[in-house]
């Protein structure tokens, strides 16, 4: 993780998740706080939708890449 841009995009993904209540997530340490009902949600379902998040931030960034000739 390594701009403001991904923090933003993990927590507005995740807040939306049924289950969870609160989500913190810190560029500088590279880690989240994230409250949630264990009744709807738990930690590996939290972390499955972390990596899916990842995964699409990557695409996204190696699309923007492609997208300018000369920057590799």
């Amino acid at each position: 993780m390594t701009c403001a841009s991904c923090v933003h995009r993990i927590e507005s993904s995740m807040i939306t998740r049924p289950g969870v209540l609160e989500c913190s997530v810190a560029l500088a340490t590279s880690r989240g706080k994230f409250v949630f009902d264990t009744e709807k949600t738990g930690v590996r379902d939290i972390i499955k939708a972390i990596k899916v998040s990842f995964q699409r931030i990557d695409y996204i960034m190696m699309s923007s890449i492609h997208s300018f000739p000369g920057i590799q």
